[in-house]
């Protein structure tokens, strides 16, 4: 039923390059228009200084396999640094429940609340661990726009967006391997110049590149091409 949806639209409109490679077969008229931040809904953030150190991830149930990734450098992590919390916004799949340094929080609010909700959990690290799939591959990098407009640093997964949008060590860590995860988390909880200075990399990126402000010319142009293509 999807695909027949699909190939009846006059177009398409993506947030990457991968999804619209996918539905070309279906669909010619694809635009792709790559996800915004409007800088305006998101508030001003300074991680609070000091203990504990919040290494955090939210997301939903859908994401289990996602969190295997991270599982046993993560816990290594927590071994080893009695300061850190892991707190996790959503869902704690039962492989890291019952552990003193994970925390779950559950309090949802209204998607047009989510800036100040995801401001309020004090992230000093944030986490996006992908695995390497054809659904994953498609995924926008969404996580990491909103981890970077509050200026919060962030590990990811060297898969799909987040690879061809993160400048390695620059604006973000891209991990692969157990030891990549564990050695790119515990230099962000040592070194809080790190933090620093990763997070404000990408926060200042993403205003450049992914702001709503300016980005907002190409949907502009896109519903106007497709307007002028299929109107009666």
């Amino acid at each position: 039923m999807a695909e027949e949806y699909l190939k009846e639209a006059d177009a398409l409109t993506v947030t990457t390059q991968t999804l619209a490679e996918l539905y070309e077969p279906l669909n010619k008229n694809i635009y792709v228009l790559p996800n915004a931040i409007d800088h305006e809904d998101w508030p001003k953030y300074n991680p609070k200084p000091g203990d504990p150190i919040i290494i955090g991830w939210a997301g939903s149930p859908t994401h289990f396999d996602d969190l295997k990734i991270i599982h046993k450098p993560l816990f290594k992590l927590l071994r080893k640094h009695k300061n850190v919390i892991f707190r996790v916004m959503g869902c704690l799949p039962d492989f890291m429940a019952g552990h003193p340094q994970i925390e779950l929080r559950q309090d949802y609010v209204d998607i047009m609340d989510w800036p100040k909700k995801l401001a309020s959990l004090n992230f000093d690290i944030g986490l996006a661990p992908l695995t390497d799939t054809p659904f994953n591959r498609g995924k926008s990098n969404l996580k990491w726009l909103e981890y970077s407009t509050l200026g919060i640093p962030t590990v990811l997964s060297r898969v799909g967006e987040y690879k061809n949008t993160v400048t390695h060590r620059e604006d973000g860590f891209l991990a692969g391997e157990d030891i990549e995860w564990y050695h790119f988390m515990d230099k962000l909880v040592t070194e809080s110049e790190e933090r620093l200075r990763i997070g404000g990399n990408a926060k200042q990126k993403v205003k450049a590149d992914f702001n709503i402000k300016t980005k907002i010319k190409d949907w502009d142009h896109a519903y106007r091409d497709i307007i002028d293509k299929f109107k009666p």
